[in-house]
């Protein structure tokens, strides 16, 4: 009897470690899927902007909307089209964190003065809403004004996080997540990807 009972315990240890490791791959291949299905969506999203992938640019597109003369208020865009790209990349970085964009400079300047910038593009934020990086997107073609490198030098001041990105070479989704969960990386940080 004792035989037939430690061979019932075995092989119900045996079916739970089976199962416990069949739980586990399944979790990584989802995992996986999630993580390539994210860096698929990013690349489209990057082609669609011009982006070093040719071979999405050849690839057809969806269905247009139709063009209209006027704009109705639900078919304005309130991001440009590398605004969003930025946006779901900081989403698809730090899900555990809000992603904020068009701040007022004049909410995380202690004087609550613009100093040259009215709007940060955008503010990433822990769920309470305390701020913890900042991100300004350096656009070609657009100046750089001393106003807006004091304005952004007092942020940096504050212990915000601070960045700059370059529209066309943002940094890697890994990239974004080490420079804004690194406690050791205070100040401004420009990318360079």
């Amino acid at each position: 009897m004792k035989v037939f009972s430690y061979l019932l315990f075995l092989g119900f240890v045996v079916l739970g470690v089976w199962s416990v490791r069949r739980c586990m791959r399944a979790i990584q291949v989802s995992r996986m899927h999630a993580s390539s299905r994210e860096e698929q969506f990013l690349l489209a999203a990057s082609a669609d902007l011009g982006g070093p992938n040719k071979a999405l640019d050849a690839a057809p597109n969806t269905v247009q909307p139709p063009k209209t003369n006027k704009a109705s208020p639900m078919e304005t865009e309130l991001l440009a089209r590398e605004e969003r790209l930025v946006y779901l990349l900081l989403k698809v970085a730090l899900p555990e964190f809000e992603v904020l964009t068009h701040v007022s400079s004049a909410k995380l300047l202690p004087r609550g003065e613009h100093l040259g910038l009215a709007v940060l593009d955008f503010v990433v934020c822990r769920k309470d809403f305390r701020p913890v990086a900042v991100v300004v997107l350096d656009r070609a073609g657009e100046p750089s004004h001393p106003a807006r490198s004091r304005a952004l030098a007092e942020l940096a001041g504050t212990g915000v996080k601070l960045a700059h990105w370059r529209v066309e070479q943002l940094p890697g989704r890994t990239a974004v997540r080490n420079w804004v969960l690194d406690d050791a990386v205070p100040g401004e940080r420009r990318f360079a990807a």
